[in-house]
């Protein structure tokens, strides 16, 4: 008598199923996370992602107002216009004030312009990042934050070079503002609820460092339990992307809330120029995220048994056969197959796929561009082993006979 058939073991399905759920909601908290230990922990990663704002106009534009507002309230314009003017023109004090405040802040403007202001904007930035570890716990520096939730950067160092620039255009009052009283300093984020985040933010980074780890321990669990391997690949390369997307959906509903949270007197071009420039890093990695599952997603897609993977697969056998059979005839010995590669070629499949991974996930913030064009490599070393480990081909006896691909036997 035959042997029942077996009950299909539903323990595999299940614990696929629930891997990659947690790969799939891990995805955004292991980017979260590793974007605020970059921010936080490497200082020349963190100067270069604010460097770009000492460009955008409308951060110069907010600074100047900032800086001109808090220049000027330190003197009474009033008062010197009128003891400069004679008490037959004292009509003209009114449109000399305003001339007078138009002056600082065209001076300010340009001189948050130049370059002398980005070196102030990113040595500042530098030194302050030693600081900025401590905004979750308020230890202050010159990055801060107050009792409110709002993140303010000081910038009175930009306000004595602008008063420096002032006296020197002739402006003597400027000699009499009190930089060191001057409280010029702008606000980047603000929320009350920043210090109810500070306990989780504690423990993330702690943390932190081990759940990329954990994602590709679910996403590579699940794909060693599935039955269906190349499945396995699929499905794994769409969960991994369809957290980073709701990552890119939570960054943008972030940023609306993040622009509501801001006080009225901080403009919202600058306010957009902020969130943008300081969280691209995070919209690089999904950008990464999506291109990586793409890739793996091809890749399982080529090698399955759908009629357009398997059409692309012989045209590709012959495109190989072709070429290398061009090759053989013409007695190229460097382009001459390589029986050992013939043998070794999912071996060497394998190894190139290890080694671009480790490549990409040893590299230093690596970009779009940066995994492009890993990509591009692989697919060139892919070329490679396929043309090297071609069946040799061989004509008839006669030359002019069509050529033959030769079985390993022959």
């Amino acid at each position: 008598m035959s042997e029942p058939p077996r009950k299909p073991r539903l323990w595999r399905p299940l614990c696929v199923a629930v891997l990659l759920i947690l790969g799939f909601i891990l995805t955004p908290v292991a980017v979260l996370v590793t974007y605020a230990k970059t921010q936080v922990l490497d200082t020349d990663r963190y100067v270069a992602t604010v460097k770009p704002l000492a460009k955008n106009p409308a951060v110069q534009n907010y600074i100047a107002d900032t800086v001109t507002t808090n220049l000027l309230a330190q003197v009474d314009i009033n008062a010197y216009v009128n003891q400069a003017l004679p008490p037959q023109a004292q009509v003209l004090g009114g449109p000399m004030t305003s001339a007078l405040q138009g002056f600082v802040h065209e001076a300010t403007l340009r001189f948050v312009q130049s370059t002398a202001f980005e070196r102030i904007w990113v040595g500042a930035n530098r030194v302050a990042h030693a600081q900025l570890n401590k905004v979750l716990t308020n230890e202050g520096g010159a990055v801060t934050v107050q009792r409110d939730g709002a993140v303010k950067v000081d910038l009175r160092g930009v306000a004595g070079a602008v008063q420096k620039q002032l006296v020197d255009q002739g402006l003597t009052v400027a000699e009499k503002i009190p930089v060191d009283k001057v409280n010029a300093s702008i606000t980047v984020f603000q929320s009350e609820e920043l210090y109810k985040a500070r306990k989780g933010a504690k423990l993330l980074s702690t943390v932190g460092y081990v759940l990329p780890f954990i994602v590709f321990a679910c996403l590579g669990g699940a794909i060693l339990l599935s039955v269906r391997k190349r499945r396995g690949f699929i499905k794994a390369a769409f969960a991994f992307a369809a957290g980073a997307l709701v990552l890119a959906l939570l960054v943008n509903g972030a940023r609306h809330f993040y622009l509501g949270a801001l006080p009225t007197t901080v403009p919202q071009d600058a306010a957009r120029a902020f969130f943008d420039t300081l969280l691209r890093s995070l919209h690089t990695s999904v950008r990464n995220i999506v291109l990586v599952s793409v890739v793996v997603f091809l890749a399982a897609f080529i090698g399955g048994p759908a009629h357009p993977a398997v059409a692309f697969r012989e045209w590709w056998a012959r495109t190989v056969a072709w070429a290398g059979g061009d090759a053989d005839r013409a007695g190229w010995g460097v382009l001459s197959s390589s029986s050992w590669m013939q043998r070794n070629k999912r071996l060497l499949r394998v190894i190139l796929a290890v080694v671009l991974f480790v490549v990409a996930f040893r590299w230093p913030h690596p970009t779009t561009a940066v995994l492009f064009w890993l990509a591009v490599l692989g697919l060139i070393g892919l070329i490679v082993i396929d043309f090297y480990g071609r069946q040799p081909v061989a004509t008839s006896a006669d030359e002019g006979g069509p050529p033959r691909q030769l079985t390993p036997s022959g």
